[in-house]
């Protein structure tokens, strides 16, 4: 798992127990990544006295069920993408951690990498001139396999939104907060999951499309463009170790200059939100400042619009 190969770089945070239903799964996992202890169980994991905080890895329709008996611990808990299947769902995950005043944040990672922190900084700073439209695309082919189980069941959170349009999505709510109109062309299994999304957003007089597959490869690329330029990530989801800055540089000539920006990580790219967790649970914090439970709500929310928007255009063409 690139989780546990990633913290083994981090300075601030290491894997002590693994928990599986599998005694069997969890204690292969465990020495196939030299974790000192196994468990059989959550809850048995959850009440170790050696663990500050735990990674909820399972299944999106598990999450909550997990997430009640971790916050019952005292633990701190980061629950990878997606955190729910919906927003209402989000919402109830984060009132259960407010109740036992536990840390808790969705393990969206792309958000802490050294890139975007960049990307952020420059467009803090003016570098692009004002936001005007976002877009941002990830696809590729998932099915045929033996997920298709539950990647084809939208009562188990299957479907492109969830499980790879998230990483796009969340670009567009950050960068642009919460959509005024929304439109949106689904393709659907028969059990009714989203196999091919495109999506076109309002954000009052600035706008955002956005499109993820899991039937076909799609660029994976995102380009945030302003007023005064654009800033392009190639491949914004694995690691993005590179961006260009498009800027009108005022020559005839060469109208256009871009200036390309290293920013390879220094360690495992899962390790920078393990960091950022550390850090914010030693300050006292039971959220993230960066992904924070108003951005994961807000993130579903388009993603609840956008299945809404899709499923209202598949009933008037029919």
């Amino acid at each position: 798992m690139e989780f546990a190969r990633s913290i083994r770089s981090s300075p601030s945070a290491e894997i002590v127990a693994v928990a599986s239903r599998d005694l069997g799964r969890a204690k292969a996992f465990a020495g196939e990544h030299g974790i000192g202890t196994a468990f059989g169980s959550l809850e048995e994991l959850a009440a170790s006295p050696d663990i500050d905080g735990v990674y909820v890895c399972s299944p999106v329709h598990a999450h909550a069920a997990a997430v009640e008996v971790i916050a019952a611990a005292g633990k701190a808990i980061l629950v990878e993408k997606p955190f729910a299947i919906d927003a209402a769902g989000a919402e109830a995950m984060f009132a259960t951690a407010k109740r036992h005043n536990v840390f808790i944040m969705e393990a969206m990672w792309t958000r802490f990498l050294p890139a975007w922190k960049q990307i952020r900084a420059l467009v803090d700073g003016g570098r692009i001139g004002e936001i005007r439209a976002v877009s941002a695309s990830f696809g590729f082919s998932l099915l045929g396999g033996a997920r298709d189980e539950f990647l084809l069941d939208p009562v188990k959170g299957g479907g492109s939104l969830l499980e790879i349009g998230v990483y796009p999505i969340q670009l567009l709510q950050d960068y642009l907060g919460t959509p005024t109109r929304t439109e949106a062309v689904i393709r659907e299994s028969a059990q009714g999951a989203d196999l091919d999304v495109a999506a076109g957003l309002a954000f009052g007089d600035r706008i955002a499309t956005v499109q993820s597959s899991m039937t076909q490869m799609l660029p994976g690329s995102a380009s945030l463009s302003g007023t005064s330029g654009i800033i392009h990530v190639p491949a914004f989801f694995h690691a993005a170790r590179r961006f260009e800055i498009h800027t009108l540089d005022g020559d005839a000539a060469h109208p256009f200059s871009v200036e390309l920006v290293d920013a390879e990580p220094e360690i495992g790219p899962l390790a920078y939100q393990a960091i950022h967790i550390a850090e914010r649970i030693a300050q006292g914090e039971t959220e993230s400042d960066i992904m924070s439970p108003d951005d994961t709500v807000a993130t579903l929310r388009i993603i609840d619009a956008i299945r809404e928007a899709g499923r209202s255009r598949n009933t008037s063409d029919s």
